[in-house]
């Protein structure tokens, strides 16, 4: 299920203080790999917010949105530079973020996306250690052998 988890963004030191300005963040950031504006990507991403919540607990959310106006399914990765209420069913504030990003018509990709995104994020050890990066290239370096190690037991 899992061999399609492939971070294509990495975000590291976020500063915005609500989750709507992160959300606005990640859709700067994102738009040009998924072919929207900046603009459309965060209706996107915050019309799909409010319909369904997104922290999953352990200062971690998994933001999906899906959009007949996306192009190209991207995944993005974020660690912000503090915690921010997310209205966790734990009441942990987050302080990552993933967001899964994909065309309307992206089915069960999108899911298995999305399932992988929330499972990887439930490694408290691996969520640890993004808390503790400083930077981008630190990000992909400790994701990129868990998504090899993840594609090969699929």
């Amino acid at each position: 299920m899992l061999k399609n988890l492939n971070f294509d963004l990495f975000l590291s030191g976020l500063k915005s203080q609500t989750k709507k300005k992160i959300l606005q963040e990640i859709a700067e950031a994102a738009s040009p790999m998924c072919g929207v504006s900046g603009e459309a990507l965060e209706s996107v991403l915050l019309t799909d917010d409010d319909s369904r919540p997104c922290a999953i607990g352990q200062g971690v959310a998994v933001i999906e949105a899906k959009s007949p106006e996306i192009l190209k399914p991207v995944l993005v990765i974020s660690v912000l530079d503090h915690k921010v209420d997310f209205s966790a069913p734990d009441d942990v504030p987050v302080d990552i973020v993933a967001a899964v990003i994909s065309p309307e018509n992206d089915g069960s990709y999108h899911l298995q996306r999305v399932a992988g995104a929330s499972m990887l994020l439930r490694d408290q050890d691996l969520c640890n250690a993004l808390r503790t990066t400083k930077d981008e290239e630190s990000m992909r370096a400790l994701l990129l052998p868990v998504q090899k190690i993840q594609a090969s037991a699929a």
